[in-house]
């Protein structure tokens, strides 16, 4: 006689699994954001763009606005 299995499928199992990391990861990642901004003093979003904005973009966002604003003096 045959044995049934109702269990869901091994390959289901896996993808639920490793759904299931990925989110515990990105949970865990979040909550070192939120730790780390909050002991320096920002936001989460701030921190984030600390983390992931490279020095060149932030020298150049500020040398705009530096512009920006010179021009409204000499207009």
């Amino acid at each position: 006689m045959a044995r049934y299995s109702y269990g869901s499928p091994t390959w289901l199992k896996v993808i639920g699994y490793v759904i299931l990391s990925i989110f515990v990861l990105a949970a865990l990642f979040c909550l070192a954001v939120l730790i780390y901004g909050g002991c320096e003093g920002t936001t989460f979003v701030e921190t984030l763009k600390i983390w992931f904005t490279p020095d060149k973009v932030q020298e150049g966002a500020e040398a705009v606005e530096q512009t920006t604003t010179m021009l409204h003096f000499i207009k």
